[in-house]
């Protein structure tokens, strides 16, 4: 019996120390992928929006950006983010990071949590949404790990194949983090 114990002690290390073992590997499913941004034909740049806003009193920040990929076409990312009034106290300098590699979304300062929820409209035109289902694809918090954490609440999506559109209306965002689309 200690033999057989002592075997399945070893089996259990063993296949714990092996390099496809789940156990080595970040927490991501791999049954989940993010959508990627077109190459872009230019150099690639950081490209970052901030504002300072006042928590008590609210604000917006616009923003847009638009670039050739590789391919020719134009591929822009717009939006607005909405800082209702008692969101927090006092100010804070606010950016939004786009993510040059996939379609998410870096928010700063964090982490940082609100007493009332942010709105988030963002709409990226120009994807290739080839072999991607509409019912297959969701708006998600990115935790450090690079899981897709948290479904994020929205009023609605807007998915179009044909333009290679994803988008997302009034999502609540209850902290600054990283937030995406996940198929």
């Amino acid at each position: 019996m200690k033999k057989l114990f002592i075997l399945l002690l070893i089996g259990i290390f063993l296949s714990a120390c092996s390099e496809k073992n789940s156990l080595n590997e970040p927490t991501v499913s791999s049954e989940i992928s993010f959508v990627k941004m077109p190459a872009s034909s230019q150099i690639a740049k950081t490209v970052v929006f901030s504002k300072i806003i006042n928590g008590t009193a609210g604000g917006q920040i616009y923003f847009y950006h638009s670039y050739t990929a590789a391919d020719g076409k134009c591929v822009q990312i717009s939006g607005s983010l909405e800082v209702p009034a008692g969101a927090f106290t006092g100010e804070k300098e606010i950016s939004l990071n786009l993510d040059d590699e996939y379609a998410m979304i870096d928010f700063s300062p964090s982490p940082y949590q609100f007493n009332i929820p942010l709105k988030l409209n963002l709409q990226y035109k120009g994807l290739n949404l080839s072999g991607v289902n509409s019912g297959t694809i969701n708006f998600y918090y990115i935790s450090d790990d690079g899981a897709a954490a948290e479904l994020i609440k929205a009023q609605s999506r807007i998915f179009n194949l044909s333009s290679g559109t994803l988008g997302i209306i009034k999502a609540e965002l209850n902290h600054f983090s990283r937030f995406g689309w996940v198929i």
